[in-house]
């Protein structure tokens, strides 16, 4: 049984989930990812798109990519096959989740002392 993404199971409790901004010029490379699927079954699992699968899709669609095109379409199968692996374990935040950073609790209560006494 496979369970439901992170995000259908955020959405499932009510919670926003988080995308980065996309511009909308750069918006018709989420359509060329998801026609093509974004990654490739590999023998130990998801693998990037290969250069012959851009082509024969890009053939079979009538786009005409450019080098640069190419290139980023590769990257961005790169970095989704390797959060697709790493999503594996539980304990792994979700991709959305903005990042946290870490703050001096010491420095932060001497902060607050400071801040009720007036200083």
């Amino acid at each position: 049984m496979k369970l439901p993404s992170r995000a259908k199971q955020a959405e499932e409790k009510g919670s926003e989930v988080f995308y980065p901004p996309l511009s909308p010029e750069a918006g018709y490379f989420i359509d060329y990812m998801l026609s093509l699927d974004f990654i490739e079954p590999g023998m130990a699992g998801p693998v990037r798109l290969s250069f012959t699968e851009i082509y024969s899709w890009s053939k079979l669609h009538g786009v005409q990519l450019k080098p640069w095109e190419v290139t980023l379409i590769r990257k961005m199968s790169t970095e989704f096959a390797s959060e697709v692996s790493a999503a594996e374990s539980p304990q792994r935040p979700a991709p959305w989740t903005p990042e946290v950073v870490a703050v001096d609790q010491t420095k932060l209560a001497s902060h607050i002392k400071d801040v009720l006494r007036g200083r």
